[in-house]
């Protein structure tokens, strides 16, 4: 019998742009509110590269700048947004002083950002932030053992104010909204991994199914996120796209 497989989407390399030039500095880490199991994937896909790069880091919290020299902030989709309590913690980071990093990110509009450095998982914010550099979402370069499926595939949609799909039809049709079904990062891959295959408008849940290596539909919301991502980095990852669920369920035939 073979035995469980590691995977990452993306090989560490490809996030070497943004870890390597941080050796010699002492890093505080800064988190997001990190209310779902996505944006958790992203805080721990963080630590991993940071430890694969062998940095010097710990977490601090906003406006904490004992022992540092280097902040590195959040990634995930929340750049010039209505998540007002991310942008407060990001605000109050880069009010040190200390020179930042903001990790990839969409962003929606701008936002003040002094003279950090700004990573864009995916270009539609170029027009807020033109000298910002793209790069994938850290979450491609988390490992992690591959499950093998054991239920049939499903439909997974959000159900919160970023859902495009929140008609009686489409939601009875779905097996819920994907964040609900973990608790942690973990979790969220191995759930991914029960099922023969995905179709979600939940980027993460989307990218959880990828590192099983499950057959992924990722379907619009209502940010230009989705699309971006899947035009950037995982049309080349296998992923495919949907604008609907039932073009979705064609695809999977």
């Amino acid at each position: 019998m073979n035995s469980p497989t590691m995977r990452r989407l993306l090989p560490a390399a490809c996030f070497e742009p943004i870890f390597g030039p941080l050796a010699g500095k002492k890093i505080g880490l800064v988190d997001g509110v990190g209310n779902n199991v996505g944006d958790q994937l992203i805080y721990a896909a963080t630590r991993q590269l940071l430890d694969h790069f062998q940095l010097s880091w710990r977490r601090v919290e906003p406006g904490e700048a004992d022992g540092i020299d280097f902040l590195l902030l959040f990634g995930g989709g929340n750049l010039g947004s209505q998540y007002r309590e991310e942008i407060r913690r990001r605000q109050t980071a880069l009010a040190t002083g200390l020179p930042a990093v903001i990790l990839p990110q969409s962003a929606y509009s701008y936002e003040p950002v002094g003279l950090a450095t700004v990573y864009l998982r995916e270009p539609s914010g170029r027009q807020f932030y033109p000298e910002a550099h793209l790069a994938p979402d850290l979450a491609l370069g988390y490992q992690f053992t591959a499950s093998r499926p054991s239920k049939p595939g499903g439909l997974f949609l959000r159900q919160d104010l970023e859902g495009r799909y929140l008609d009686a039809r489409d939601q009875n049709r779905s097996l819920g909204d994907p964040i609900r079904l973990a608790q942690t990062p973990e979790d969220y891959i191995r759930v991914a991994g029960q099922f023969e295959y995905v179709i979600t408008d939940r980027l993460h849940f989307a990218i959880a199914a990828m590192i099983n290596a499950v057959p992924t539909v990722l379907l619009e919301n209502r940010t230009p996120k989705n699309r971006g991502m899947w035009e950037t980095w995982l049309r080349d990852l296998g992923c495919q796209w949907a604008t609907c669920p039932d073009e979705a369920i064609s695809i999977l035939g």
